[in-house]
């Protein structure tokens, strides 16, 4: 006689059967107001092969208007409907949280969604169904999605672009417009810095008001030595932003073994590598994820970005292919690049622009000034998706946006995009990782494309105002990093 208890014959209550097939779910949506009538080809073709081991980390590969963010929500549903607790759907915007709710709504789902410190309703909690949320909600150490709500399942839209995501969440920026004393201080730090290994000439170089604005690297062996009195200086006025305090979490105590970068007007400090296991929700590999891109080249940036290498699943089919029609600068003339020539085409319809930094936003103040802060993005972006003409500015923006058909057929692209922070521009200028970068240039590139160009009827107009892009673009080494139908347009 066993003096042990037989837990074997215990299950837990069973609700109503539902249906758990992705494809299942969608035929059992509301009849007669549904506002999507029919699967694409490549939606159920990815859905069907990723049913074949829901467990797994999965990519999903399909061109921006091929109806991944439908795929999404199917299987945030079917994860739902599978009994997993918190299935977590992470988007990079607000506004992407907007479109995914409407691609949910239209098929009879009606998720939660937090953003602005904010959950849309108590379902979420309660077990009823998915969230969706943003990335920035999600990574960092005060999120909502911990304990008892730590996911059981994730969703990830625009995973191309969660390195930028996981590293903002783990880098530190100390402007001196704002925090001008502290910025000084650290700033002397470094200068000592190189005093100490005798290239002080390095530091005044960039620190003179003679020639172009440069990016110093603070030796990592002098970083390390005064990593603690740099924290110091930090952690004195981390609590008057959020956005110092969130990756002070993360970085506290590690500052010596990070990497401190500085110019003229900014202060970043960030990890060398991504430690994205650190993050709560990537750590339990038990938890399923589902990775959605729209342009992937390789596994590895995913890997980078969320610790875990993914099984791919690429359908083999061209929705969402547009037509695209590229004007270079080199041919079109003074016209390309002069802010008063395309003030005036904004007069009569809408212009979208596209630059990487700062630097280039300058070039275009007279017809756009980028918005400051999530809410106010999200803001002017939707008054420009309904306006009948004008101009709006993307800062170092590649993904989220969707302005599809007449609500923008006109884009000026104006610098390279690389550079989104200064850590990635001294590797890619001072360190010469530049083909490191090719896969992610044009990724970014193909990202932009797909701004205002949604789908296989779509259409749209391309200025390529800036001679670095133009020449990138027509090097046929770079081409071969595009998807086959860009490479064709570019050379068109």
């Amino acid at each position: 006689m066993s003096n042990g208890f037989d837990f074997g014959g215990l299950k837990k209550p069973k609700k109503g059967e539902k249906a758990t097939h992705p494809r299942e779910i969608f035929r059992s949506r509301p009849s007669g107001k549904a506002k999507i009538k029919e699967l694409w080809q490549g939606q159920a073709q990815a859905l069907d092969k990723w049913y074949e081991d829901p467990s797994r980390n999965t990519l999903i590969s399909m061109y921006t208007g091929a109806g991944k963010t439908l795929v999404g929500v199917l299987i945030a549903q079917s994860f739902m409907n599978q009994g997993i607790r918190n299935v977590v759907y992470a988007c990079p915007t607000i506004d992407l949280i907007h479109q995914t709710i409407k691609e949910a709504n239209g098929v009879g789902i009606r998720p939660t969604t937090y953003f602005e410190s904010q959950f849309s309703d108590q379902n979420f909690a309660q077990g009823k169904s998915f969230c969706i949320t943003t990335y920035q909600a999600l990574l960092n150490t005060r999120n909502k999605f911990r304990g008892q709500a730590a996911p059981g399942a994730l969703v990830l839209d625009d995973a191309h672009v969660g390195e930028r995501l996981v590293r903002d969440s783990f880098t530190l920026r100390v402007a001196k417009k704002d925090y001008e004393e502290t910025f000084n201080a650290i700033a002397r730090e470094v200068r000592d810095a190189y005093e100490e290994i005798g290239k002080r000439y390095n530091f005044d170089s960039v620190f003179s008001e003679v020639g172009s604005p440069g990016i110093l690297i603070c030796p990592p062996t002098e970083l390390y030595a005064r990593g603690n009195k740099i924290e110091s200086l930090i952690e004195a006025i981390k609590d008057s932003d959020i956005s110092l305090q969130l990756p002070f979490d993360y970085l506290r105590g590690h500052f010596g073994s990070c990497v401190l970068t500085i110019s003229r007007r900014l202060v970043e400090i960030t990890p060398a590598f991504l430690p994205a296991l650190e993050v709560g929700a990537f750590k339990d590999n038990n938890v399923p994820r589902v990775y959605l891109s729209a342009t992937v080249q390789s596994k590895g940036d995913i890997t980078r970005a969320f610790g875990r290498a993914p099984h791919v699943i690429e359908p083999d089919v061209d929705a969402g292919l547009g037509e695209r029609v590229l004007l270079f600068g080199s041919a079109l003339g003074q016209i390309a690049s002069d802010a008063a020539s395309i003030n005036s085409i904004s007069e009569e319809q809408k212009v979208l622009i596209a630059v990487p930094s700062d630097r280039e936003a300058t070039n275009w103040e007279d017809v756009a000034i980028p918005p400051q802060g999530a809410k106010s993005f999200s803001v002017e972006l939707d008054k420009f998706r309904h306006a009948a003409n004008g101009s709006f500015l993307l800062l170092g923006r590649y993904d989220g946006i969707d302005l599809p058909d007449d609500e923008c057929r006109l884009m000026i692209v104006d610098g390279l995009p690389v550079g989104s922070s200064q850590f990635e521009r001294y590797q890619f200028d001072k360190v010469h990782l530049d083909q490191a970068f090719f896969p992610r240039v044009a990724n970014r590139i193909t990202q932009l494309f797909g701004r205002i160009n949604r789908g296989k009827n779509d259409y749209g107009i391309y200025i390529i105002a800036s001679t670095d892009v133009e020449n990138w673009l027509r090097n046929p080494a770079n081409q071969a990093y595009f998807p086959r139908v860009l490479q064709e347009q570019i050379r068109l």
